[in-house]
């Protein structure tokens, strides 16, 4: 089983190519690879090479066992010239068996040359397994291991290659002379690696130590939630990455830094992450991510304190269609805000409650749910109500002219009314009437007993008009749907035949 500090590091990586003596993480399935560079020249007995095959065994599987497939291995063996044993191969607990017959089988078959000891050329091949045509980009490490000193190829620089391509060497000197831990030592200082010395007998520390010294690091799978109230996140280095050793062990004394340090907006921003820790490499660690960082805020959503609008008779569509969906309208039914602004708001109606008092007028109280959104998706709700009244009383229409002449009697007029909200249902009643006369100097003469006039409802008839000038009034009430009530007199006027109606 993976610790589970190493299954955090197994997350998303995303690959960036970086300079020379840095170390990236990429999207390839392994994390890391590693080239284990191993002398196999004749200064090496079976025994010496028995003790490293076993040292290297005992790593292997602490390696399969902290990151089960996700580090790679290549093994080359040199001597006179080199030759690759294994390419690249992810490491797991099933295939670590095979990788240790293959070095059990170096005892028997050393398959290169081994009159010299050429440092250079398996220096070369292991960069070609790490840089060549169909190898993932991912974090490369060289573990170099040898007696002595190059004495064929390129003996001052061997691990010139290395050095140019960036690739850090761990250099294990074992069973070496002055010379030989010289060399080896210089191509861990030029490569930005580290150098362990020791005996045959000592090697599967030294190995141990040589693995615990190589950092490996990768980009975490996290999505961030916003902070409270913002549109952005505060997020931690250390939980952008997780860096740790080869065998999924913790790093004493790392540090990290994050550029740019956030808090970091919603959306996806490029982070690069440095890591270094003393006694580790690479030195630093540079690990490109991605914080992605999600707005889970819902808006906060209130109704609007509008209306009530007046009944207009026709549904008041307009009203109803600005109140629900034009944020620009007065009448407009909500309000929002978002951490990260609201993307648009919208209500639909989903009830109506008719005025008791007013019948089907269409006066009455609407409902509408309303919900807000931002650009996330992220939404809330309220229902919200508008009132539609109606105030305004009936507008009464005097049928009647403007006069008559007494042969006109006897006549009937019957009165009407309109209203916008109730239509033509308003109830006309004529509560009195007052026949009269205007003298010529002004004073009103009463003359009901000479007028003859009955009425019912809204209908009044003037059986005998009482005489030429006589002023014939009536007061007329109506009375609409919701209670609304206009009241207003009318009037005919008796003249003389010929005279204008």
């Amino acid at each position: 089983m993976m610790k589970p500090m190493m299954k955090q590091m197994l997350g998303l990586a995303v690959c960036f190519c970086l300079p020379m003596a840095f170390a990236y993480v990429s999207q390839a399935d392994t994390i890391a690879d590693v080239v284990l560079t191993i002398d196999v020249s004749g200064s090496i007995d079976n025994g010496e090479l028995g003790l490293e095959v076993s040292g290297l065994c005992e790593c292997l599987n602490a390696m399969a066992a902290a990151g089960d497939d996700k580090i790679g291995v290549g093994i080359v063996v040199y001597g006179s010239s080199s030759a690759v044993v294994q390419t690249i191969t992810p490491l797991t607990g099933s295939n670590q068996p095979d990788m240790c017959n293959l070095l059990q089988g170096l005892l028997s078959n050393r398959i290169v040359g081994t009159g010299s000891t050429n440092i250079e050329a398996g220096v070369n091949s292991a960069v070609s397994l790490l840089t060549g045509a169909g190898s993932p980009t991912v974090q490369d490490h060289i573990i170099l291991i040898g007696d002595g000193a190059a004495n064929t190829g390129n003996t001052t620089d061997p691990c010139h290659s290395a050095v140019d391509a960036g690739i850090p060497i761990c250099a294990i000197a074992v069973g070496a002379d002055d010379a030989g831990k010289a060399a080896l030592q210089k191509c861990a200082d030029d490569s930005g690696g580290e150098f362990f010395v020791g005996e045959f007998a000592d090697f599967g520390d030294l190995c141990h130590q040589c693995m615990h010294s190589i950092l490996v690091g990768a980009c975490t799978v996290n999505v961030y939630p916003n902070d409270p109230g913002t549109c952005e996140a505060t997020v931690s280095c250390d939980s952008i990455v997780s860096v740790v050793d080869l065998f999924g062990d913790p790093v004493a004394g790392l540090t990290l830094s994050c550029d740019p340090a956030g808090p970091y907006p919603v959306g996806s921003t490029d982070v690069t992450v440095t890591a270094s820790a003393a006694g580790y490499s690479p030195d630093p660690l540079v690990i490109q991510c991605t914080v992605v960082v999600e707005d889970t805020e819902d808006p906060q959503i209130s109704c609007n304190s509008v209306g009530p609008v007046e009944c207009d008779g026709a549904g008041n569509t307009a009203d109803i269609d600005a109140w629900l969906h034009d944020p620009s309208s007065p009448l407009f039914g909500a309000s929002a805000t978002d951490n990260c602004g609201v993307d648009h708001i919208d209500g639909w109606v989903v009830d109506f409650t008719p005025d008791p008092n007013c019948g089907n007028s269409g006066a009455g109280t609407y409902t509408a749910e309303f919900v807000a959104y931002d650009a996330a998706g992220n939404y809330s709700k309220a229902f919200c109500t508008l009132t539609v009244v109606d105030t305004t009383a009936p507008t009464i229409n005097c049928t009647n002219p403007g006069t008559i002449i007494p042969p006109d009697a006897p006549i009937t007029f019957c009165m009407t009314a309109e209203d916008t909200c109730c239509g033509d249902s308003p109830e006309v009643v004529i509560t009195g009437f007052h026949c009269y006369e205007i003298k010529s100097n002004g004073k009103v003469i009463d003359k009901g007993e000479s007028c003859e006039v009955t009425f019912e409802g809204n209908c009044i008839t003037i059986w005998d008009s009482g005489g030429v000038n006589d002023h014939i009034t009536w007061h007329v009430v109506a009375t609409d749907c919701c209670g609304n009530v206009s009241e207003t007199d009318c009037e005919v006027v008796v003249v003389n035949p010929g005279q204008t109606k």
